[in-house]
């Protein structure tokens, strides 16, 4: 049992004594009435709504009652009878009276209660446990077989655990759907592949979102079964199982998100490469193209304008001859920044 359980445990009985005081105390008020037509010298369990039970009852552990012996229509004083010590029910001396002996079942197999000292009542009280209203399964969400206070808490926690079943397939499916999308990617990127990628995330993250929604609303539920009950260890255990369960089903897919990721991150990175080389292609043309226009053609140019004033000197030479080919390597400079911007190319390469 982990150090968490063991807490919400001492929580609940910590919860458990505060309020078992005030409940007794309304069972004992009503024994009121309990012995109502009863002549003969008879055993009386009286529920905390004043229902009274003379033979057979089957009720859940944790349920408290007063146990009163009537004669005549009157109640017995416990000085002429008492309950003997037992493992299905614990006897709470501060809340029984001169008439009545506060009991709180715990047990879950079948008992009867037939000795009441020197006393012999001419009925016996027999009490049977429900079957558990949600079994255990083999999935390891519900481990322990449960005892719930009613049916439709029952009924509510069933829902509740379908609900918890189901979204966790719908994990399990969009990660194995990841896993097969991260393959196909790697294999074949393309960009319909990514947006399917980056869809199914999206997807993936908001059915985790309802598994923590699912496992609190069921967690809420067995706190307040827990919160009813004598014996809280069983519901108490139960949503340490179903902490484990969440807990596992996020880590394998945070695992499927992370090797998408890592996937796309490769994608990325691969996309990056191939823009460099080409721009790094175009910038090469490029300078070559500015070399030619704004250094060899002047060049060539000058060497025009030198022969020529070796045969005239009354030539004079003009800056204009060297002045097009800068303008037009300029021009092409701006051009290309242009198109880096255009197209969001900057952004790539970095």
């Amino acid at each position: 049992m982990t150090r968490r359980t063991l807490l919400l445990l001492g929580v609940v009985a910590g919860v458990l004594v505060a309020t078992s005081a005030v409940a007794s105390a309304t069972a004992a008020a009503g024994t009121t009435g309990a012995c109502d037509g009863h002549e003969n010298l008879t055993a009386v369990a009286v529920t905390p709504d004043g229902e009274t039970i003379t033979d057979e009852e089957s009720l859940y552990p944790g349920t408290e009652l007063s146990i009163v012996l009537c004669d005549d229509g009157l109640p017995v004083d416990t000085d002429d009878w008492n309950l003997e010590d037992s493992h299905s029910y614990e006897i709470d001396d501060g809340e029984s009276d001169s008439h009545s002996v506060a009991i709180v079942l715990n047990a879950t197999e079948p008992f009867t209660i037939s000795e009441f000292g020197e006393a012999d009542p001419e009925n016996e009280l027999t009490f049977s446990v429900p079957s558990p209203t949600i079994e255990a399964e083999d999935d390891s969400l519900f481990g322990t077989d449960l005892r719930l206070s009613d049916e439709a808490a029952a009924a509510e926690l069933e829902q509740e655990r379908s609900t918890f079943r189901e979204t966790v397939r719908d994990i399990e499916r969009t990660a194995d759907e990841l896993t097969n999308l991260t393959a196909e990617l790697e294999s074949d990127p393309d960009a319909e592949t990514v947006s399917d990628q980056t869809e199914t995330l999206q997807t993936l993250a908001q059915h985790q979102s309802d598994l923590h929604n699912s496992s609190a609303d069921i967690e809420r539920t067995l706190y307040n079964q827990a919160m009813s009950q004598t014996l809280a260890e069983p519901t108490v255990e139960t949503m340490e199982e179903l902490r484990d369960k969440q807990d596992a089903v996020d880590d394998d897919a945070n695992a499927a998100a992370a090797d998408v990721r890592d996937s796309l991150e490769g994608v990325h990175q691969d996309a990056q490469s191939t823009v460099r080389t080409h721009v790094g292609a175009g910038f090469a043309g490029g300078l070559l193209v500015g070399a030619i226009l704004g250094a060899v053609l002047p060049w060539w140019k000058g060497k025009e304008v030198a022969d020529f004033y070796e045969v005239s000197s009354r030539n004079e030479f003009s800056t204009d001859v060297l002045m097009w080919p800068w303008i037009a390597g300029a021009v092409l400079a701006l051009a290309g920044l242009g198109l880096l911007v255009w197209f969001d190319i900057l952004g790539v390469l970095v």
